[in-house]
């Protein structure tokens, strides 16, 4: 193997080893160091005419036997194949033997900077190709003109010690201080270290499942995974769990109610009939021709139910009966429960308070915004940045596992870029299923003026339903669908709240007026979904020949062969129990026993 030397052939040596500097030119002693008169450094190390070291006998074989593993020359760490430069020092990966010495040497100080004259210096005796594709061969070949060694130069700054300089800037060059030369190595070293620093705070975090979204669903998931000794971590925009929990489930009159799923029953979904909106089904649900006000109740109603009006929503939303259920139904049994003996229930301190719960002992990130998903290769990453932030400031992260559980509300999803992008089925049913908007007004008065037995009042005004809340004093107000937020979601919060004052003094115009109300009336909240952006909606609806995307929403994301898995689960993605909580329930324990039967298949319960 070739030895490169470096030889001094200054014209003013007395003695063997006396060098010029390369900067001021004079000539200084062999045993110093540095220059006495403006203080560089000694550009050879070794005295006049020794040979450099060589490398080791064989410096690119691979030291830890992967193929294309490489040492680098001037730390000696030992990078993967697929690293350009050392992971460690920023050195470029040598191509050729030759390079490898030229970068060893140089890293010790050995080479003659770029900016220094090249007079008195002999290039290295190794023999390189001058149509080499090398950068190292291009500069060196290129031999020094007027002087200098200027190349092609994309050397990194701890070797040339600053970026190289024109020919035509010669004796500016030349003449630039020891100092500034310094200076500037300093700057790159500490630059050098800035980005060491940004790349340890966008480190990656390696967990087994990632599950996006910490709303029942993500926490039913969580826990699952938990209970099977898996390390899953929830990432959550908001400071707090629970996602959108505080609907309330109600049926208000059974009999209207029945009357119209057995319209669905028997003469649509069981006979197969094409999909229709619920509006031209619903006129049928009535015995008499309706007034205005009884056709106004019942669209209210059934808006508040599925947070669309009656025109919008399609009769296979309500779907129990199709082939296509009773078959997914002989592997999910649960899809055709009822809900107990009551058709409805509530929660003792609310939804929130569950989701609480279910988070205690859980590895939640909060106010953790999700940018992007990558789901390529044998890993799903996930960037993410803080939920307060704009940009992805110091602080973003990466979140690594072989599984992610997607949980966000279907309105959200569009929000996340996902490399390679989501394929065309499930795109479309993120585009195409409804985004249903309703809206809650919490009024606390000073003493309740309702009467102590009432559950629901439904009634046809746009505010559309009422019913008294935990505290005994708190009425709520909930309405929903098209026409009921056009009215009302256009008004600021104290002009809602005066609006639905109204509306509650026509209803109880017996006991109170509006003035009467706006005395007892302590404070009001308004809680809006359609602007929060971390919702945009309050759970999702199927219009017209749109039933089976939820289908499409729910499966699974694959990579090429056995890689990375993408799971979907949510209210969105129950197929017989789309907005309620217990289908986000149902579908977070879904996702996870498909995680489950994956591992099991390979043998492994390791993410």
């Amino acid at each position: 193997m070739a030895v490169t030397t470096l030889a001094l052939a200054g014209p003013n040596a007395r003695n063997p080893g006396d060098w010029p500097c390369q900067f001021c030119k004079k000539v200084q002693f062999g045993r110093d160091l540095t220059c006495k008169d403006c203080g560089a450094r000694r550009p050879v190390a070794c005295t006049y005419g020794t040979p450099l070291p060589a490398a080791e006998e064989n410096p690119l074989q691979s030291p830890t036997g992967q193929p294309g593993d490489w040492t680098c020359p001037k730390c000696k760490t030992t990078c993967f194949a697929r690293n350009p430069v050392c992971g460690r020092c920023n050195c470029p990966k040598p191509e050729t033997v030759e390079e490898y010495n030229l970068l060893a040497q140089a890293a010790v100080g050995l080479l003659p900077g770029h900016r220094g004259s090249a007079r008195g210096y002999v290039p290295p005796t190794v023999e390189l190709k001058a149509d080499s594709s090398s950068p190292w061969a291009r500069q060196w070949t290129a031999g020094p003109v007027n002087g200098m060694f200027i190349g092609e130069t994309n050397l990194p700054g701890w070797l040339t010690g600053a970026a190289a300089t024109d020919r035509n800037d010669k004796d500016s060059s030349e003449s630039e201080s020891a100092k500034e030369i310094a200076k500037k190595k300093a700057e790159e070293e500490e630059e050098k270290r800035r980005q060491m620093r940004e790349r340890r705070k966008d480190r990656v975090i390696r967990v087994d499942v990632i599950v996006v979204g910490a709303g029942l669903a993500g926490l039913a998931c969580a826990l699952r995974l938990k209970d099977q000794g898996l390390r899953p971590v929830i990432l959550e925009a908001r400071a707090l769990v629970g996602g959108r929990p505080d609907r309330v489930f109600s049926e208000p009159n059974r009999l209207f109610f029945q009357k119209f799923d057995e319209l669905i029953e028997m003469k649509w979904i069981q006979d197969g009939r094409e999909d229709v909106s619920m509006s031209q089904l619903g006129e049928q649900a009535f015995d008499v021709t309706p007034t205005v006000d009884e056709r106004l109740l019942m669209e209210g109603m059934m808006a508040e139910w599925h947070a669309a009006d009656l025109a919008d929503v399609g009769v296979y939303e309500d779907d129990l009966y199709s082939e296509r259920i009773q078959e997914l139904a002989k592997s999910r049994p649960s899809i055709l429960q009822d809900d107990g003996d009551e058709g409805h229930w509530r929660i003792l301190g609310g939804h929130q308070g569950l989701a609480e719960k279910m988070s205690k002992g859980l590895d939640v990130r909060f106010t953790t915004l999700v940018d992007e998903i990558r789901w390529s290769g044998s890993k799903v990453r996930v960037k993410t940045r803080p939920a307060n932030s704009t940009s992805a400031p110091n602080g973003s992260h990466v979140f690594a596992a072989r599984f992610a559980v997607v949980t966000v509300p279907l309105a959200c999803v569009n929000d996340i870029r996902f490399e390679p992008a989501l394929p065309g089925r499930k795109q479309m049913a993120v585009n195409q299923l409804g985004r249903g908007v309703t809206t809650t007004v919490y009024l606390n008065f000073k003493k309740r003026f309702w009467p102590e037995k009432l559950a629901f009042l439904f009634h046809s005004m746009s505010s559309q339903a009422f019913w008294p809340g935990r505290n005994q004093n708190v009425l709520t107000a909930y309405f929903g669908g098209r026409r009921a937020n056009e009215e009302l979601l256009k008004l600021d919060d104290m002009a809602l709240t005066e609006e639905i004052l109204r509306q509650l003094a026509v209803i109880f115009r017996k006991d109170v007026s509006q003035e009467d109300l706006r005395q007892l009336l302590l404070k009001s909240e308004v809680r809006r979904w359609d602007t929060d952006p971390f919702a945009k909606m309050a759970y999702s609806y199927c219009p017209v020949n749109c039933a089976a995307l939820r289908a499409d929403l729910a499966e699974s994301c694959r990579a090429e062969g056995r890689g990375a898995l993408l799971l979907w689960a949510g209210e969105a993605t129950h197929p017989t129990k789309a907005s309620f909580a217990h289908g986000a329930l149902e579908e977070g324990e879904r996702a996870a026993e498909e995680i489950f039967e994956i591992l099991k298949s390979t043998g492994s319960m390791v993410g």
